[in-house]
């Protein structure tokens, strides 16, 4: 994964250890007079119980901008999960995917926070050349660019339309055995 501020990587590691979404914060509802707080409670012990935090998994990011990658760590530490998801510094041209096969997911810069356009389009070229390059993974991107997939250099194998915040977005997912 392109790490960015980790929010990606640190939730793939919650999904892979089954950790409930907010199994930690308490929630305003909590102090209404008609909630059920014997239920709330149930509900907690019942996510604790199902959390496995040794559960095995591997999640690795990258990114070429050191100050994204220190915003990473950070909350990596604060998630609880250093020493069990990697980042490094890696330039997405020269990176090599680990093992045989898994899932490369990234929400790149899209126009919407990249200046430039024309440099988000030659970053989607190059995410297009690293699926070629692994056989056996899978690349999944979030962009509200129209032109991600011709860029990319060809359509993707599914693709759902979403919204991420207020921004409309499609989901891409390519096979790195799809159609070129």
């Amino acid at each position: 994964m392109c790490c960015g501020t980790g929010t990606l990587l640190i939730e793939a590691a919650f999904k892979a250890t089954s950790r409930a979404p907010g199994l930690t914060r308490s929630f305003s509802c909590e102090s209404y007079p008609f909630m059920d707080r014997a239920g709330m409670d149930a509900l907690r012990r019942e996510a604790r119980e199902a959390f496995r935090p040794d559960a095995p998994f591997s999640i690795a990011g990258s990114d070429i901008d050191p100050e994204a990658l220190t915003l990473c760590g950070r909350h990596i530490r604060q998630a609880g999960l250093e020493g069990r998801v990697r980042v490094h510094r890696q330039d997405l041209k020269t990176l090599t995917l680990e093992g045989p096969a898994g899932v490369f997911l990234l929400n790149p810069p899209y126009g919407e926070r990249l200046s430039d356009r024309e440099g988000a389009r030659a970053l989607y070229r190059e995410l297009g050349l690293l699926i070629r390059r692994h056989p056996g993974w899978r690349l999944c991107a979030l962009s509200a660019d129209p032109g991600f997939e011709r860029a990319f250099g060809r359509r993707a194998d599914k693709k759902r339309r979403l919204y991420n915040g207020r921004l409309e977005c499609d989901f891409f997912l390519y096979h790195s055995g799809g159609q070129d």
